[in-house]
């Protein structure tokens, strides 16, 4: 969806910006000019398929969103209850209309789903805009000239005149360290996504305004006993699954040989037969192929498979990259890309298993974590260096995720006493160690002032009910980039992913848990395996650590992509910012090809970002604080 509001709305913009994103709705293109604005969707027709156009005029304004809305008829006896009108015909275009009406700006909270709305009064020349609390559907906002401008991608902004292509330094160290820049902030001075549970409204008078209608809800004591909580654990998931799965067009599965997309399958199978699909590599240590056969054997589903070549990398990567809307710097992209390729051919819908690792403590930086809490603080210089002393002992792992790779990330993060900072550490590209090598002497004489975490305690702030490692997980590695990657993945080829793991009665139960419900011993994910376990997933499945999407980019950088990243990092782009030395990155080049050191991390975030400003017509950098 695209809009233009106020003085700026002009027709033949408004075209070419929903030219921009028109592959995320193939079904139907329409454009309505209200008084004061021009409005435009794009639609993937999943609910009510012949009759839900938008935009739609409901209860005296002009609503077009992205998403899904369950509990329509809970909705409606909402609106019978507080006295006001029901909606003028059938749909959830038009009851989000009524809703608001009713309730005002706060009836998104009132909303299970995921979501991208706006609602524009024409009578009070008023902009409301909205995303759901977890940020599975995208929205930007920039102030032009005598108006706003929204769209569900950067590239649509990028497309209206009043948008400048500016970076934004601090922007950028954010992304470098992120793989992507925290919400509400993108590359672009001026330019925002909102954030999860964020909002902005627009008028004359006062101008573009961002906030945050999400609150955190009260905590939910969860079953004291660990039967109690996996039974209802299972139950909430399960209806989740039922909740997600469309009734009007044809949906799949995105399965990874792992527990959390096995649960998604195993659940679904109950409601009728699954289409389920499946990424598979050439290379060995990377291809899952073989679990996800055996998975959907166990749930009875078709699978569907591609195996993807380094050929294959080689013609199609530059393009994916190129294509990128905004730089992301996580190669999980990928294979997300060539997943959504095989679905498109037979389902509009794929349930996924996002959230399950960040909710119930999947990843082994948690272990890792009880490691660096017990290091006396004196003595952390000492074992860091005694830890690179081993690592001039070790090969490289051809493993993306290998011992050499996980100790030296280790090492990277332990000098950090505060455990949220330890994480974004170890979850970075480009940590404040490896910037020396990378950014100028001016861009670091003015980052001095600059907290490179800054928004890992934002992030705190935003999710109180959480700790704050949680809500790093939760609201940054999630919110921002996780999600963004499957939406923008998945919207490339005109699908829509949806997820389980994140319906608020599931939230509700991971938020609740206790310790000892996602770690137990070493093992990670305890609940979810023994659910995955009641569920029929074989146990040598359930026991396996956590693989995912992922990708061998580290080869990739040796091999079909090398020329390419060499001529990308090297080009004029980076050191042409004034922000990136040639040097540093021809270094981390050379150190990568040498095999010595697995730089796959930073080198792809990077290729990321150079690959998008080559794209763009023009660009500058705003002025260094």
């Amino acid at each position: 969806m695209i809009g233009i509001v106020g003085d700026a709305a002009d027709l033949g913009t408004a075209q070419a910006m929903l030219r921009a994103v028109g592959h995320r709705g193939p079904d139907d293109q329409r454009f309505e000019a209200p008084v004061g604005a021009v409005l435009g969707a794009a639609r993937l027709a999943i609910v009510d398929v012949a009759g839900g156009v938008q935009p739609r005029y409901s209860a005296g304004r002009w609503v077009l969103w992205n998403g899904e809305v369950y509990d329509l008829d809970g909705h409606y006896r909402a609106l019978t209850d507080a006295g006001g009108p029901l909606p003028d015909g059938a749909g959830d275009t038009v009851l989000l209309g009524a809703l608001h009406a009713a309730f005002g700006d706060e009836f998104v909270a009132r909303l299970n789903g995921p979501f991208a709305l706006a609602i524009y009064e024409p009578e009070r020349r008023r902009l409301f805009l909205a995303r759901d609390r977890n940020g599975q559907r995208p929205l930007y906002v920039a102030e032009v000239a005598g108006g706003v401008v929204f769209a569900s991608e950067l590239a649509a902004l990028l497309v209206h005149p009043g948008v400048e292509a500016r970076l934004d330094p601090i922007a950028l160290r954010r992304y470098v360290m992120h793989d992507i820049t925290p919400s509400p902030q993108t590359l672009l001075s001026g330019v925002h996504r909102l954030e999860p549970g964020g909002n902005a409204t627009w008028t004359r008078a006062e101008g573009l305004r961002l906030g945050r209608w999400w609150r955190p809800p009260a905590p939910v004591a969860p079953p004291t006993d660990d039967a109690t909580y996996l039974e209802r654990l299972r139950g909430a998931l399960e209806a989740s699954v039922r909740r997600r799965i469309p009734a009007e067009v044809p949906w799949g599965v995105a399965l990874s040989g792992g527990i959390d997309s096995a649960i998604v399958a195993l659940s679904a199978a109950r409601v009728g037969p699954v289409g389920a699909f499946a990424v598979g590599w050439e290379h060995a240590d990377f291809d899952e192929s073989g679990l996800s056969a055996r998975l959907s054997r166990v749930a009875g589903a078709r699978l569907h498979t591609v195996v993807v070549t380094d050929a294959d990398v080689a013609r199609d990567v530059p393009g994916l990259l190129a294509s990128a809307n905004e730089p992301l710097g996580d190669e999980g992209l990928v294979s997300s890309w060539y997943l959504g390729r095989l679905a498109r051919d037979h389902v509009k819908v794929l349930l996924t298993g996002d959230g399950g690792d960040e909710l119930f403590h999947g990843y082994p930086t948690h272990l890792a974590d009880r490691v660096a809490t017990h290091v006396p603080a004196a003595l952390k210089p000492i074992a860091v260096r005694a830890g690179h002393a081993a690592l001039s002992l070790l090969g490289v792992s051809p493993r993306q995720v290998g011992l050499d790779f996980q100790l030296r990330r280790g090492l990277a993060g332990l000098p950090y006493g505060n455990a949220a900072e330890r994480h974004a550490v170890w979850l970075a590209s480009v940590e404040p160690a490896l910037e020396e090598r990378l950014f100028t002497p001016a861009f670091r004489r003015a980052l001095r002032d600059d907290d490179p975490f800054e928004d890992v305690h934002r992030a705190a702030e935003a999710r109180p009910q959480l700790s704050p490692v949680d809500a790093l997980y939760r609201r940054l590695f999630l919110g921002d980039l996780l999600l963004t990657k499957v939406d923008r993945s998945l919207a490339a080829h005109g699908l829509e992913a949806r997820a389980p793991f994140l319906d608020p009665a599931v939230v509700a139960l991971a938020e609740g848990a206790p310790a000892r419900m996602t770690i137990r011993g070493t093992e990670l994910k305890w609940c979810l395996r023994r659910v995955a376990e009641r569920l029929g997933v074989p146990a040598d499945i359930v026991r396996l650590p956590k693989r995912g999407f992922s990708a061998p980019s580290a080869a990739w950088l040796r091999g079909p992509l090398r020329d390419y990243a060499h001529d990308i990092l090297l080009g004029p782009e980076l050191e042409g910012s004034g922000l990136f030395r040639r040097d540093g990155l021809a270094a981390l080049l050379a150190e990568h090809d040498s095999g010595r050191v697995n730089h796959r991390k930073p080198l792809w975030t990077l290729l990321a970002l150079a690959a998008w400003l080559r794209t763009l017509r023009a660009w500058s950098v705003a002025p260094l604080p």
